[in-house]
């Protein structure tokens, strides 16, 4: 159970912090580059290994695929996909960057997601 609520945790933190400071730097775009999401992990998270996720929301599935091979990665993409939707979108799994930075404004401005953005809302404890 803690195990659960502390993964809930770091995937709400990256994705309350980096779709705002990616748009900010580098533009919308539908995926970011390894290096551009590792400049933004490393300000606003600090590197550790839960950057994997960071990458898992914000590169492309073949990017992530590349970078899984070269750095052992626990989790494959899907899986970690699965895990962020549950988390911020109640288990829907088909979100972009705009529901990511959607996401991020309103936890930024302190609001309880109860709209749907398109894929439902996020109560901060996983559930819908």
């Amino acid at each position: 159970m803690f195990k659960y609520l502390l993964e809930g945790s770091k995937i709400r933190k990256i994705a309350s912090r980096l779709p705002i400071e990616l748009l900010e730097v580098y533009e919308e775009k539908d995926f970011y580059s390894r290096a551009e999401v590792v400049a933004i992990y490393a300000q606003e998270i600090g590197l550790d290994d839960d950057v994997q996720i960071a990458f898992a929301m914000f590169c492309s599935p073949s990017e992530y695929v590349s970078l899984a091979e070269l750095q052992k990665f626990k989790f494959g993409y899907a899986e970690l996909r699965e895990k962020v939707g549950h988390h911020c979108f109640s288990g829907r799994l088909g979100f972009n960057f705009k529901n990511l930075h959607d996401y991020a404004r309103a936890r930024q401005l302190g609001n309880s997601i109860s709209g749907d953005f398109g894929l439902g809302g996020c109560d901060g404890d996983g559930g819908g």
